[in-house]
């Protein structure tokens, strides 16, 4: 199975159906096929061929996934590359790219292909290319980066196969689409939940609204009366600051899931008391995909269950020698399924470190209770030393979200003397904060988890999929202090 075969699918059965709405382009799954179809010959025309390597930089959505189904028909693997490229590539310098299609102006090579808007017009004929798609359910389809949050990130090569239990698996449970269903999705395609959920759409024949603004979303579902909106937590907090400024009919939504990083417990009161009470949460990879889901209020907004595993996934909390602990034991988490990708590329050593006889090493730690809810209790690598004890950062952030003034809070550890941790506070906020008030407070209410060290920013390092890059607070902690 390809990309573009459930797009054929409603071209034929629903041809007159919205299929993607941005900003400046609607198109009907009866679009969509002659336009892929022509953009493949037109690549083709260039010198695209199946087997290479591309490289996708593309401002607007509606493009994106046209030329993905393009590449996909010609068997030509595609990385969508997150908005901060191509001013910055990292992570991808290990990749050596056939080809490079940009709408950016600023970029240039010998391998580019120029891209526009206006290529959703094209009428190029077909005859005599192979549009047939991948030669083998083992070819690499996608490339995308691992998250970052630890490390620069990685790049990581899907099969067609592993794409397919992706996608389809987004199908089952609260999350499915149902046909003529609208969903507005907040998330670019450089983001697995965002290529998910944008193609996990459309392969369930609905409608997927891209390119809004967070603060623009609201107009949006009411105008549109969308079903499903799917976010990052930071993302979703614009949303509810856009919301109770100026309120609106949003009684259409039938669920709000958030993704990419953990779900503040203010954040997600407010949702639910306000906006929508169908709130899920969920719990995934860019190396696993899809692991687990939970109803944050049916969980007692208790944010470290991240919810119910999926019946195709497996997780076990394992020691330091790889032995499997009993339920319920704390432990370093790997995860199994058959969407697990089979390493990084270009990356022996990472490979080696973290995926072990189809199991992958996500260096999180947590348990798996005995009705497999998993809990998670931080990442072993961002984990706080302390000269009493060990905290996870994320419990830190959690204490003094709420605070007055502060929009956004993220701790982190900046390694000290004797073998311990300086405890520090990332806090982002639209006036200047009284630092010494901060401190007290969080004196009070945190004890020997209270951070000695403060440090006020315009926004959090995150990646594409909204999680906070702690490594490059630590940067900017001893770049502040040295």
């Amino acid at each position: 199975m390809h990309f573009f075969d459930w797009l054929d699918f409603h071209a034929s059965a629903r041809p007159a159906d919205t299929a993607i709405v941005t900003p400046r382009v609607t198109l009907t799954y009866g679009q969509i096929r002659p336009i892929s179809l022509s953009l493949a010959a037109r690549l083709h025309g260039l010198g695209v061929r199946r087997g290479q390597q591309v490289a996708l930089f593309a401002l607007n959505p509606a493009l994106q996934i046209a030329l993905i189904a393009a590449l996909n028909r010609l068997g030509a693997a595609v990385c969508i590359l997150p908005r901060e490229v191509p001013r910055r590539k990292a992570g991808l310098e290990a990749l050596a790219f056939d080809w490079y299609l940009t709408d950016a102006q600023e970029e240039s090579g010998a391998k580019q292909i120029p891209i526009a808007l206006d290529w959703l017009n094209a009428n190029e004929p077909t005859t005599g290319i192979d549009v047939s798609g991948f030669a083998s359910p083992g070819d690499i389809c996608l490339i995308m980066m691992s998250s970052g949050t630890t490390s620069a990130p990685k790049p990581i090569g899907y099969t067609v196969r592993q794409m397919e239990y992706r996608i389809m698996w987004r199908g089952f449970g609260e999350q499915a689409t149902i046909p003529g269903e609208r969903t507005a999705l907040l998330q670019g395609l450089a983001s697995m939940m965002g290529f998910h959920i944008a193609f996990g759409t459309l392969w369930g024949g609905g409608t997927i609204y891209m390119g809004w603004d967070a603060k623009n979303v609201v107009a949006l579902i009411a105008g549109e009366r969308i079903h499903r909106l799917f976010a990052s937590p930071p993302l979703m907090q614009q949303t509810m600051d856009a919301f109770e400024q100026k309120p609106a009919n949003v009684s259409s939504l039938r669920l709000v899931y958030l993704g990419g990083d953990s779900i503040p417990t203010t954040l997600a009161r407010r949702i639910t008391q306000s906006f929508c009470a169908n709130l899920l949460g969920g719990f995934g990879m860019n190396e696993t995909g899809q692991i687990a889901a939970v109803s944050v209020a049916r969980s007692n907004f208790k944010i470290e269950q991240v919810g119910f595993l999926y019946p195709w996934a497996e997780a076990q909390a394992v020691d330091d020698e790889d032995d499997v602990l009993p339920r319920g034991t704390e432990g370093r988490l790997r995860f199994r399924s058959k969407s697990t990708s089979d390493g990084y590329l270009e990356n022996p050593e990472a490979t080696a470190a973290q995926f072990k006889d189809g199991w992958f090493y996500s260096g999180d730690s947590g348990w798996v209770t005995q009705d497999r809810m998993l809990v998670f209790s931080g990442r072993r690598t961002e984990t706080i030393k302390t000269k009493s004890a060990k905290i996870a950062p994320h419990k830190i952030d959690q204490m003094v979200a709420g605070y007055p003034g502060i929009k956004e809070a993220a701790a982190f550890g900046v390694a000290g003397a004797d073998d311990t941790d300086e405890i520090w506070l990332a806090v982002v906020s639209d006036r200047t904060l009284d630092m010494a008030a901060l401190r007290d407070f969080c004196g009070e209410k945190m004890g020997a988890y209270a951070p000695a060290h403060f440090m006020q920013i315009d926004k959090l390092p995150r990646n594409e999929g909204g999680k906070i890059l702690r490594w490059a607070l630590m940067d900017m902690a001893r770049e502040h202090s040295g």
